[in-house]
């Protein structure tokens, strides 16, 4: 008797709980059936989430989940796959093969020059769009590789400017031995020579962490007005830190990476000014930092706007054609956008695939 008693019990709960939920239980359903019925389309995106930069990787890991909660009401079922790398190329390498063997992406986006630069063969022998967020990544090694970042041109002219602001005629520059780094170099030392500032340049290994020797002749340089610090974390932290060690009070600029600094260690670039990517819009920054509390933003807004330009076509092309777009016609969509008004302003797309914002000279507070 006691047992018949207790199913009828629990006959009735689980009635009432079905009635209960029943609005929530049809709209999963349907929401369900909405998917199953949309085409799919995969996009990989490699970033350095562990790391030296791991708050700049965890930042544009975020502001992923913001494309996909903004893309479900999609007529396209759009999948994102996020791979961690750690800004290893031999790591990114591995990755990307796994995305397009087992993941079947329809298309990668990846962060940062090294690791951006082992996507692009494989991207081109897959024929599978790449936009990779950094200055240079071998993109003209084949039609399906974007740049998204401030062109470098634009960039050092405001680099220039700010230089010039200061009557600074002579920089000491740090640079790190890689291709984005190098890539830097070569064109901001070109617009040093243009403009009448005499430089010395001093660089080193990417794997260095001992910069006392480096800064102390760096320190013994005549009539230096500036120092250019053209390395991204953590060598950056270091020749500052030896630099207020040394107590060598000189100004201090660089490209970006004082914007991609560790949160913790933003403090020692307080009140310096340097060149910023660009001007992102609040709506982005307010997302990161009341997920993260973080200030690593800019990587993560040309994240975003790689991915919204993605499925800005993708979508359109589906709409006119009813089909997922393969690699070149994704290519194709993307040059036919021609600018683009994003989280970090207008983006500009070159015909030879450069992608490119206006900087900004900006004050790390």
């Amino acid at each position: 008797m006691r047992k018949i008693i207790l199913w009828v019990l629990i006959i009735i709960l689980a009635g009432l709980w079905i009635w209960y939920f029943k609005d929530e239980i049809i709209s999963s359903s349907r929401n369900d059936n909405n998917t199953l019925n949309k085409p799919v389309f995969k996009i990989g995106v490699i970033l350095p989430i562990t790391g030296n930069i791991s708050d700049v990787g965890e930042s544009a890991r975020v502001i992923v989940d913001k494309v996909r909660d903004e893309v479900k009401n999609s007529n396209i079922d759009f999948q994102f796959i996020v791979e961690n790398n750690s800004m290893n190329v031999m790591r990114t390498i591995n990755i990307a093969n796994k995305l397009v063997s087992l993941d079947k992406v329809n298309a990668v986006v990846s962060a940062f020059t090294g690791p951006a630069t082992a996507v692009t063969q494989i991207a081109n022998k897959n024929k599978l769009l790449h936009i990779c967020v950094a200055n240079d990544c071998d993109i003209q090694s084949g039609p399906y590789n974007f740049a998204n970042w401030q062109h470098i041109s634009v960039a050092s002219k405001k680099l220039i400017e700010l230089l010039k602001k200061h009557n600074a005629k002579k920089v000491v520059i740090f640079t790190a031995e890689n291709s984005g780094e190098a890539f830097i170099s070569e064109n901001i030392r070109k617009d040093f020579k243009e403009n009448g500032i005499d430089w010395e340049e001093f660089r080193f290994n990417p794997s260095e962490r001992d910069f006392s020797l480096t800064v102390f002749k760096a320190s013994q340089v005549p009539d230096v007005d500036y120092w250019f610090l053209n390395t991204l974390s953590p060598a950056l932290e270091l020749i500052r830190k030896q630099m207020i060690l040394k107590n060598i009070d000189l100004p201090i600029t660089s490209i970006q990476t004082f914007g991609d600094a560790q949160d913790e260690h933003k403090p020692l670039f307080k009140g310096f000014e340097y060149v910023e990517a660009a001007a992102v819009i609040d709506d982005v920054k307010n997302y990161i930092n009341e997920k993260l509390g973080s200030k690593n933003i800019t990587v993560a807004a040309y994240v975003y706007d790689s991915l919204n330009m993605i499925v800005k076509v993708v979508e359109g092309f589906y709409e006119k054609n009813n089909k997922i777009p393969d690699g070149a016609e994704m290519t194709e969509g993307l040059l036919e956008i021609g600018n683009y008004n994003g989280a970090v302003g207008q983006v500009n797309i070159t015909p030879d695939r450069i992608m490119y914002s206006e900087t900004v000279i900006t004050t790390l507070d």
